[in-house]
């Protein structure tokens, strides 16, 4: 059977969790990890965020907090579901019941009752979509999620202009490596919307 390149994952191998936070004092949500990336969203004091949690293969309830880059961590704002990197040290605990990520797609980590607190349940692909393909592209748009996997949430942003290698192709998504960037790590390995790129 034909497999997907190590590193383009399926949703079934993410299950992402978001511990729910509050914004302490007003901060900025940007693009890229630190104060020279543009903001995408001014944040007040109180504001409710949900920061990321590493991939979660294994499915666990409690998956560890991704890691600051930085100083910043990447988090979803529940007012507008945009995502993006904030002063880690601006975040502090909330109680909870509404962080599952921006489509309600994800879970909770604790926190209080009325969201889902444990991985969906998805059935493990029994065959590829797509086919294998290489050749570089050009990011032809701004702010363009880069995700775990296609159609999942999304782990950094991409900028009109950076190049990304095609790994593999499906018929709207595309698993890439990032070659050149200034706001996510050459070598990263990620999905992006096809329609995105251009030769």
């Amino acid at each position: 059977m034909l497999r997907y390149p190590s590193g383009c994952f399926t949703q079934y191998e993410v299950n992402i969790g978001y511990y729910p936070n509050r914004i302490s004092r007003e901060a900025t949500l940007r693009d890229g990890p630190g104060e020279q990336f543009r903001i995408i969203q001014r944040l007040d004091a109180a504001q409710r965020v949900g920061r990321q949690s590493v991939r979660n293969p294994r499915r666990s309830r409690t998956p560890p907090r991704r890691d600051a880059r930085n100083g910043y961590a990447w988090v979803y704002v529940l007012q507008g579901g945009r995502s993006g990197w904030v002063r880690a040290d601006v975040l502090v605990p909330d109680p909870g019941g509404w962080a599952d990520g921006p489509a309600s797609e994800d879970f909770e980590v604790g926190g209080a009752p009325g969201v889902r607190h444990v991985p969906r349940r998805r059935v493990k692909p029994r065959f590829t979509v797509g086919r294998r393909s290489a050749g570089r592209r050009v990011v032809k748009r701004r702010d363009l999620y880069l995700r775990y996997a296609a159609r999942s949430a999304a782990f950094s942003i991409l900028d009109e202009g950076d190049v990304v290698a095609l790994r593999w192709r499906g018929p709207a998504y595309a698993c890439v490596d990032v070659v050149s960037s200034a706001h996510t790590p050459t070598g990263s390995r990620g999905w992006v919307a096809y329609s995105a790129l251009r030769p």
